[in-house]
């Protein structure tokens, strides 16, 4: 039985290791989007929604990038707690930060406007007619 033990256990933590560790691979991180998007056509502009809840609206930078949309949120929060009664001293940091690059069918526009209420944020792309369509259409 003692041998039994010494050979079980460690066989049993590789396996837990390699359960825990599945979802550790990058290959994995292309299925994962750190938050919810949906891009949809409204005739004259394209609109973005993006699904931030719990960030304010200074903690969430929007780019134009040569693809399209770069939109990230940041939340750095550190909390500290003193107590003299006690000598007693506690300090908790958090740190988030996502960031998604958009792609988007046409060039965005310098009239592009951005609104943030109840965790989604809105962008709305103007098609003007200066701006160029990325894609090409197959005929």
């Amino acid at each position: 039985m003692g041998n039994y033990n010494q050979s079980f256990w460690p066989m049993m933590r590789g396996v837990h290791e390699l359960f825990n560790h599945f979802f550790d691979d990058p290959f994995m991180e292309l299925f994962h989007q750190p938050f919810r998007v949906d891009v949809y056509d409204m005739g004259e502009k394209i609109v973005v929604e993006a699904e931030l809840p719990g960030f304010d609206r200074n903690q969430i930078k929007i780019e134009a990038v040569h693809e399209g949309l770069k939109i990230c949120a940041i939340d750095q929060q550190e909390i500290e707690t003193v107590n003299d009664n006690k000598k007693y001293f506690k300090k908790e940091r958090s740190f988030r930060k996502f960031e998604r690059i958009i792609p988007l069918p046409y060039e965005v526009s310098s009239n592009t406007k951005a609104y943030y209420k109840n965790g989604i944020l809105e962008i709305h792309v103007p098609k003007n007619e200066g701006l160029k369509q990325r894609y090409i259409n197959i005929e």
